[in-house]
């Protein structure tokens, strides 16, 4: 009888934890485009970064030999605002954005 008694608190007790772990987990954000300059060339391996909508910052990001891009971030908000060479270059960009273009000078 108390063998039952322990696979069943055994049971509940990996239930819980199977329930607060799944609970807790946030969806990852994610946008994506391209950086070009105003001439249309390419902005190729630079840094990008951004600001979380209610708080946070990106690690800083790199565009690659085609200037395509991808920021992820660790929440379903949106981006408040993306910055190429320390500069502003998009703001209010919604969570799942895709084919953004971002033109710097």
């Amino acid at each position: 009888m108390m063998s039952h008694l322990k696979v069943l608190y055994l049971m509940i007790v990996i239930g819980v934890v199977f329930l607060v772990s799944t609970a807790s987990q946030v969806e990852a954000g994610e946008c994506s485009g391209v950086v070009v300059y105003k001439d249309g060339s390419k902005y190729s391996k630079s840094g990008i970064s951004a600001l979380v909508s209610g708080g946070g910052v990106t690690k800083k990001f790199y565009t690659d030999r085609n200037g395509r891009f991808t920021i992820k971030w660790s929440s379903k908000n949106s981006l408040a605002k993306i910055f190429v060479k320390g500069k502003t270059v998009a703001t209010n960009i919604k969570h799942s954005t895709e084919n953004l273009r971002l033109v710097v000078k």
